[in-house]
């Protein structure tokens, strides 16, 4: 049973916990919020003190500091959150829930209740009520709205982070159910503020809903089993890196002689993307959704926009909590759909990033190739927090390069969900036809994002010349860099090219991950990742081989949509 509140308001001390408040902070849940699981919970503090974690092996709980230290956010397992107080006193900062501000919450539609008092005394004497009723409107109103609204910001400070619209699908357009209670649901694209002519695209599973965004051409993800968004869509800031864009596409030149250095498709795709059901599988419930048209090019300007287009297909299963995400990117220039040639509009860099809520601070990964350790660039089997600056795990490659790269990343929180992307072996991962120009994925980066506001970004590159390694010049960083090279290329069957890969030189890249969502991931006993929840990632990466050939077809088949 959960304790009755006291009249004093609960307290703790940030700076004290863990540690002599830690008695503080289970009193506050538990009699502030009825938290009564608290008793024997252990309580740590991230490395950045700006989360504390309160957890047993059936509950959690985590606060988390905002980066002005004004207000705080307790977040409970099941999806609940609540707006914290924290005030500065004798150079502690201390945490406070008062429901003296829920109840003047409620006294903010104070119009209602006046007019509802005003109606009851003068029934009567209509004339009267409407002349109290018209100066209560336009003077007291304002007046005490202003000053309520000034108060209540004060103590109750408010997110910077922009709201996001809501997505509001009505009608199905296609239905697939199995026997396991398994489902896949696509709905007929609906409108709304960022989406105001082709609209969303929603697709589902009991695990997921992918939401696509057919104007601007990204998506986002939604977490069924935890009820809430694990992607980032902030438009607040549009230029250089820092722009959190849920899943887009983006186009680079290194060089600066194209206006949009770094181009997105979430922001500068200007005509949207195309969709149709591509394949389905009823008896094993899958289905492939085709997406064409990722691109930003801006035709009122030759100096704007990169000549490249993509097509995205996705592969939903019924009842797994994982999806496919498979990319082509088509060089216009190459392939003669765009005449004459602009160099200005030949990107040297493209990359798909996935942007990440902040509490998916830990990363571990499995699989690979870690044999060549004279790299220093360790594959990190162990659990590692990503907000540690220090260590942020990458891996980088070309050609057969990717084939040292681990089968699964993941990305979580340790109290609660997280993602697995899983890389496939085979033709989406490295094309040994082409030889050294045969790389599908260029790199793999985890970056821990500050601004314009925290999140994870996981990016990958299938082409970019910056990180190809065969730069003897701009790699040639330490002693044997050459014969190093050339066993690195021997072991992969490659020929070392002695010299720099053109990352222009290019026709087509394609690349695929299998996206595993979980909801539970970590293993406290063992401190690592659970066994099972590897072994679910390798299934997916097994159901992605079955239908690798018809992803494959589907886009050897399908031509740009800008020819």
């Amino acid at each position: 049973m959960a304790e009755e509140k006291s009249g004093q308001p609960q307290k703790f001390a940030w700076n004290n916990v863990p540690g002599e408040d830690n008695e503080n902070l289970k009193n506050f849940l538990r009699k502030e919020f009825g938290i009564d699981w608290t008793k024997d919970a252990k309580i740590t503090k991230s490395d950045d003190c700006r989360i504390i974690h309160i957890f047993t092996d059936d509950h959690s709980a985590e606060i988390i500091m905002a980066e002005n230290e004004k207000k705080a956010i307790l977040k409970i397992r099941d999806g609940e959150t609540q707006n914290l107080k924290v005030k500065k006193e004798d150079d502690k900062l201390n945490i406070y829930f008062s429901s003296i501000c829920e109840k003047l919450l409620e006294l903010k539609d104070l119009n209602g209740i006046i007019m509802g008092y005003l109606k009851r005394r003068y029934k009567d004497k209509p004339i009267k009520l409407i002349i109290i009723a018209i100066l209560i409107t336009i003077v007291v109103l304002p007046f005490y709205n202003a000053v309520f609204s000034i108060w209540v910001a004060e103590w109750w400070p408010t997110s910077s982070i922009p709201s996001t619209p809501t997505i509001q699908p009505t009608k199905l357009i296609y239905n697939l159910s199995t026997e396991d209670d398994g489902y896949i649901y696509i709905w007929e694209p609906c409108t709304n503020s960022r989406a105001p002519e082709k609209g969303w695209l929603v697709v589902e599973n009991p695990f997921y809903k992918i939401n696509i965004n057919l104007d601007h051409s990204y998506y986002m993800l939604f977490d069924n089993k935890s009820n809430k968004d694990i992607l980032v869509y902030d438009d607040t800031v549009k230029s250089g890196m820092n722009m959190l864009t849920g899943s887009a596409l983006g186009f680079c030149d290194h060089d600066g002689d194209n206006a949009i250095q770094y181009a997105t498709t979430a922001f500068h795709d200007t005509d949207g993307i195309e969709y149709e059901i591509g394949y389905e599988d009823r008896d094993r419930g899958f289905v492939l959704i085709d997406t064409e048209g990722w691109d930003t090019r801006l035709t009122e300007d030759d100096r704007k926009g990169y000549d490249v287009e993509a097509e995205v297909i996705f592969g939903i299963f019924a009842n797994k909590p994982y999806f496919i995400n498979a990319v082509e990117h088509t060089n216009l220039q190459r392939g003669g759909y765009v005449f004459p040639p602009n160099p200005i509009q030949d990107p040297d860099e493209i990359v798909q990033s996935w942007i990440l809520i902040d509490e998916y601070r830990y990363t571990s990964m499995k699989g690979g190739d870690n044999a060549n350790a004279e790299w220093g660039l360790p594959i990190l089997y162990d659990i590692t927090d990503i907000s540690r600056t220090g260590r942020k795990p990458w891996h980088i490659g070309s050609a057969a390069f990717s084939m040292m790269f681990p089968e699964h990343i993941l990305l979580g929180d340790k109290l609660g969900g997280g993602i697995i992307f899983s890389l496939p072996e085979g033709k989406f991962r490295f094309d040994d036809s082409l030889g050294v120009y045969g790389d599908q994925i260029a790199g793999e980066f985890i970056l821990y994002v500050e601004k314009p506001q925290k999140a994870i970004a996981f990016t990958v590159n299938p082409v970019n010349e910056h990180l190809f390694f065969y730069d003897i010049e701009d790699f040639n960083t330490f002693d044997s860099y050459e014969d190093l090279m050339a066993r690195t290329c021997e072991k992969y069957g490659l020929v070392y090219p002695n010299g720099t890969i053109d990352a222009h030189d290019w026709m087509t890249k394609r690349y695929a991950y299998v996206i595993t969502l979980k909801d539970e991931w970590y293993d406290v006993n063992a401190e690592q990742v659970s066994d099972e929840i590897w072994t679910s990632a390798d299934q997916g990466i097994a159901d992605f081989y079955t239908y690798q050939e018809i992803i494959s077809k589907t886009m050897e088949k399908t031509t740009p949509l800008s020819s």
